[in-house]
């Protein structure tokens, strides 16, 4: 019984290095198209549950396969995708990968509940909680950005499923400016072109201009890949 849990252990450990180490480059064939299409992939299960916490897969899974935002890939190596648990999008899921390492980090972001506070679920089976890649918490930080969420409560959970708290400040995003009801859709205070004052000086333009922009944002989050975004 021993030898076998020993076994077992030593198995997962090395499924944990080798994870960290091997290069993984098929998901940036996806570079521009959607999270749904990277996750009907037949490798994508195993990819995620090789590189996610076993106790945060079904969810990273789940999340992956609902409205989907675009696949990113920078500097042809790090790759980065998001979408939202089917009918119910006030869950989120994302998922960033180094292709050259094979290291990963997922996170479940769920929007404010009763108390008002977000909570922001980091997981990774071969980064830390502490030395997580500059180009991970770069898209971490543009998708929590993207979708106006200031997470109050942060975690993270390592390989054998513990979970620490993080300083929930270290992931809070600039502020972006809230329009009133009657627009514009900027901050008029500052207003610098001839055109950004005559719309902040002409209620009609004001309200056209925030109907614009909401209308810029519906189009652009409506479409899955980058292209037509």
């Amino acid at each position: 019984m021993r030898t076998s849990r020993l076994f077992a252990f030593l198995f997962v450990a090395f499924v944990t290095t080798a994870s960290a180490k091997a290069p993984v480059t098929w998901p940036l064939h996806y570079r521009n198209k959607s999270a749904n299409e990277f996750i009907w992939d037949k490798k994508t299960r195993a990819l995620i549950a090789a590189t996610v916490p076993r106790k945060m897969v079904d969810d990273v899974l789940a999340g992956l396969g609902g409205p989907p935002d675009p696949v990113y890939v920078k500097d042809k190596r790090y790759f980065s995708t998001s979408a939202c648990i089917a009918h119910a999008c006030v869950s989120k899921a994302f998922y960033w990968l180094d292709s050259k390492r094979g290291a990963a980090l997922a996170a479940l972001l769920l929007d404010a509940g009763d108390d008002g506070v977000s909570t922001l679920d980091l997981g990774s089976r071969s980064l830390s909680a502490h030395r997580i890649p500059a180009e991970a918490k770069s898209a971490l930080m543009a998708w929590v950005a993207d979708k106006s969420v200031q997470p109050g409560r942060v975690s993270f959970m390592d390989a054998n499923g513990r979970r620490i708290l993080l300083n929930a400040a270290n992931f809070l995003h600039a502020e972006s400016f809230t329009p009133s009801m009657n627009g514009p859709s900027f901050d008029c205070r500052r207003a610098a072109t001839p055109v950004e004052k005559s719309i902040c000086a002409t209620p009609e333009l004001a309200l056209l201009d925030l109907k614009l922009a909401a209308l810029f944002a519906d189009i652009r989050h409506g479409h899955a890949n980058l292209p037509e975004r």
